[in-house]
This record gives structure tokens, sequence and C-alpha cells, in this order.
């Protein structure tokens, strides 16, 4: 061990000074800091180094994969969604009847999962043909569901009117079955609640 006055040949420490605040004022101190430690903090940065790039070329696979993914699965989404579509708009009368209304309200909001979901899809894919994969990366960090608007900004920019058009109608579409499937599980539930505190 090395003391403040000491010097020796051992290369194993270096010493360094550090200002310590006393009672009566600053005074310096030499504290021996192992060159092990100062390996330890290399190590850990060039660890931090190696995570980061890691995670930026997983996030570049995930990129080009997922937009893969939704150009294989959109052909066979957008004739569902559509099957879907009529199907709810089959469903909308029953929900006018008290037994059957529950089945409307579930019927609607499947409806809206389905067809949120071939949203996300276009508006990935979309994205990413449009601008590129790091537009893809900054609307997945925008709670995920960004891709879509940055998707809509990216048809606008580009001239590209009637896709835009019906990408801000299937948002409205996804939120208004979400209101309406919400509104008819509630008063079926209402009711069951009220009818059961009796």
């Amino acid at each position: 061990m090395l003391t403040a006055g000491s010097r020796t040949s051992d290369l194993g420490w270096v010493q360094k000074n550090v200002i310590r605040r006393d009672i009566g004022g600053f005074s310096r101190q030499s504290v021996p800091v192992s060159i092990s430690n100062t390996q330890e903090c290399a190590a850990g940065a060039i660890v931090v180094v190696v995570v980061v790039l890691g995670s930026l070329v997983a996030a570049a696979l995930v990129i080009s994969g997922g937009a893969a993914f939704a150009a294989i699965l959109l052909p066979f989404l957008s004739p569902a969604v559509l099957i879907q579509l009529v199907f709810t708009l089959l469903l909308l009368p029953l929900a006018i009847f008290r037994g059957t209304r529950l089945l409307a309200g579930r019927g609607i909001r499947f409806f809206s999962y389905l067809l949120a979901f071939t949203t996300w899809l276009w508006g990935l894919l979309a994205t990413y043909f449009l601008w590129g994969g790091l537009a893809v990366l900054i609307g997945l960090c925008m709670a995920g569901v960004g891709v879509v608007p940055i998707a809509v900004i990216a048809f606008v920019m580009e001239g590209m009117w009637w896709p835009a058009i019906l990408l801000l109608t299937a948002i409205g579409l996804i939120l208004a079955t979400r209101v309406i499937s919400r509104a008819l599980i509630r008063s079926v539930e209402d009711k069951n609640w009220r009818n059961s505190n009796r």
C-alpha cells in the first residue's frame, strides 16, 4: 500500500489529487487509485458503446423486418377489414335490442381493433417506403402509434392526397367505433349492475 509521501516504481497504482473540504477550508489529500479501476471504467465504456451499437443494429433489423412483415400481411388484412366492416354494419341494428346489444358492442370493438392493426401496418409500410427507416424509428418512439400520423404527413408532403384522406378516414372510423362499442357495452353492464343491486 502506498502512503502520501512514498515513491515507488509499482505501476499498479497511480497518485491522484482530490480536493476534500475540511472544517477550516480546503486541503489537498493524495488518494491512490488503482489502474484496474481505470481499466474497469474503460471496459464499462466499451460495453456501453457495444450495447448502443447493437441496439441500433437490432432496431434497423426490426424496422426492415417489420416493413417486410407488413408488406406480406397487408394484402390479407385488407379484405378481412372489408368483410368485418360489412359484418359491423349488420351488427348495428342489433344494438337496438337489449338482448343483443352486448354482442353488437363486442363485435364493433373487434372491428375497431382489426381496423387499428391494419391502419398501423399501412402507416408503418407507407412511412418506411416514403421517408425511410429513421422516420419509422421516430414514429415507433412516439408510443408505437406515431407511424400513422407520420405516414399522413409523408403522404401530404409527397402530394399523395387520396391515401392521406383514406388514412385519416380510417383513424376517424377507429375512434368512432371505439366510442360506439364502449357506449353499447357500458349500457349493458350498467343495466346488469342496477339489476343485481336491487
